[in-house]
C-alpha cells in the first residue's frame, strides 16, 4: 500500500512538471501573437505544449498500456530537451526521471510478461 502511494506521488509530480511545460508553451504562443512575431515562437510553443501533453498522457496511461505510455513519455521528453536547448541541464534529468516513473509504473502491471493481457 505504501509503495502504491509513493508511485502515485511520483506520477503526480511528473504530471505537474509536464503541465508546467504545457503552460509555458501556450504562454509563448500568446506572447508571440501579442508581439506580432509569429514565425518561430508559435511553432516552438506549439511543439512544447504538445510534448508536455504527450508526457502527461504517457504517465497517466503507463499502467494500463505500458508500451504506449513509456513511448509517449520518452518522445515528449526528447522533444522538450531538443526544443529547450538552453535548459538541457534541467530537461534531460527531468525526462529521465519521467521515463523511469513510467517504466516502474508499468512494471507494477507485470509488464513485459503480461503485456497485452486483459
Amino acid at each position: 500500500m505504501n509503495e502504491a502511494l509513493y508511485m502515485r506521488g511520483l506520477v503526480a509530480v511528473g504530471v505537474a512538471l509536464a503541465l508546467l511545460v504545457v503552460i509555458v508553451g501556450v504562454g509563448s504562443i500568446f506572447n508571440a501573437f501579442e508581439d506580432g512575431d509569429n514565425s518561430g515562437w508559435v511553432w516552438g510553443g506549439s511543439l512544447s505544449a504538445l510534448s508536455g501533453v504527450a508526457v502527461m498522457v504517457g504517465l497517466l496511461i503507463s499502467r494500463p498500456n505500458p508500451l504506449l505510455g513509456i513511448g509517449l513519455v520518452a518522445a515528449g521528453a526528447i522533444t522538450i530537451a531538443v526544443l529547450w536547448h538552453w535548459l538541457l541541464v534541467i530537461t534531460i534529468p527531468i525526462g529521465i526521471a519521467l521515463v523511469t516513473i513510467a517504466f516502474f509504473r508499468a512494471r507494477q502491471t507485470g509488464w513485459p510478461r503480461g503485456a497485452g493481457t486483459a
